[in-house]
């Protein structure tokens, strides 16, 4: 005989116990260290959406997340009636905004969604330290189809900044988990806030290395909001490249992406 099926007690304490076996209910093995750990409990995740394609690198915060194997973290997104996708997650330090040890944090890679039906839009997100039971508790995941900028107005403004641009296109809008900070609440750990601090997930950046600047979204023209930055650093001029996200890290790339020109501002004679 090679493997044994047990099923483990429950047991009150968070601790490790002897584990032995045997054959015949007398003769039993050498001990062997079999771990128990309180009940996982998820409070966030950050950011909580990402494309249908997958592929997102996610935070996930909660409490008595220590004490598994490290090869057996797992998230899993889903739900009963859509099926299970489960992915490895891996344990991580969590420090408050005033850069002090926090409760640790999991990350993992969303996938695909389970189905590929517009149900499977939201999802739940579960975690687990030992591969097979998950927590009671479960957080919103929202998979949007991945953004499209197809024009933007204006499309032309000084190097100083200040433009308010419409970028139009589709699959702007991103659900309502889109208008929320990517990094979360106020007690987000350090270094996980949205880029810049923006309010908001969804974001505009001018050009591929330019600085990403927050946006809104105009349900009116069915775009999204920015304000031109100013680029005094370079005070770059000519045609930019104009690239949206919907959850502060996964920027359009698409190969004839409209653009915006910058001029120099100009003067009074």
């Amino acid at each position: 005989m090679d493997n044994l099926v047990i099923r483990s007690d429950q047991l009150l304490e968070s601790e490790a116990a002897p584990l032995r076996v045997t054959l015949n209910g007398q003769q039993y093995s050498a001990a062997t260290a079999f771990g128990y750990n309180g009940a996982l409990n998820v409070s966030r995740v950050a950011p909580a959406l990402g494309p249908a394609a997958g592929g997102t690198q996610l935070r996930v915060h909660g409490y008595s997340f220590e004490g598994g194997i490290a090869s057996e973290y797992a998230c899993r997104f889903g739900s009963a009636e859509l099926g299970w996708q489960q992915v490895p997650a891996t344990l991580h330090a969590g420090y408050d905004e005033l850069g002090r040890k926090n409760e640790p944090l999991l990350r993992c890679v969303s996938p695909a969604p389970p189905s590929g039906a517009a149900a499977a839009r939201h999802a739940r997100l579960q975690v687990s330290s030992n591969g097979q039971q998950f927590t009671s508790t479960s957080l919103p995941y929202f998979y949007h189809p991945h953004p499209v900028v197809e024009a933007v107005a204006p499309a032309a403004g000084p190097t100083e900044g200040g433009t308010l641009v419409r970028v139009y296109g589709s699959h702007l809008h991103g659900g309502p988990l889109a208008a929320l900070p990517a990094g979360g609440d106020a007690s987000r750990a350090r270094g996980e806030a949205s880029p810049a601090g923006h309010s908001t997930s969804r974001l505009c950046r001018f050009g591929d290395s330019g600085e990403a600047v927050a946006a809104s979204h105009d349900a009116t023209h069915g775009a999204l909001l920015c304000r031109t930055p100013a680029d005094g650093a370079l005070a770059a001029l000519g045609a930019l490249p104009v690239s949206v996200t919907l959850n502060a890290e996964h920027f359009t790339a698409q190969p004839a992406a409209p653009t915006f020109t910058r001029y120099a501002p100009p003067r009074p004679a």
